[in-house]
């Protein structure tokens, strides 16, 4: 999933915990500043959800899902088998 806009969170049942933007740039690994551009040009590769006026939110869940598809094995580089 990539949304290019916040996700409503209506009811959504979260897997995880609610991360603000800090903790959700650390948890990805991804600087602070890196994060707020990526939402600014809706190009987060996961989806984050607007809690209130100016309130940002992801779900710590989706974040650690991202993290392991970017995952490269010990020894390999990106693109080899």
């Amino acid at each position: 999933m990539r949304p290019s806009q916040a996700v409503p969170t209506g009811d959504k049942p979260i897997r995880g915990d609610w991360l603000s933007v800090r903790q959700a740039a650390e948890r990805s690994g991804v600087g602070y500043r890196t994060l707020y551009d990526w939402m600014q040009k809706g190009t987060v590769p996961f989806p984050w959800y607007l809690k209130g006026p100016g309130i940002r939110q992801f779900d710590s869940a989706d974040i650690d899902s991202w993290v392991r598809t970017c995952k490269v094995p010990a020894g390999k580089l990106p693109g080899e088998t």
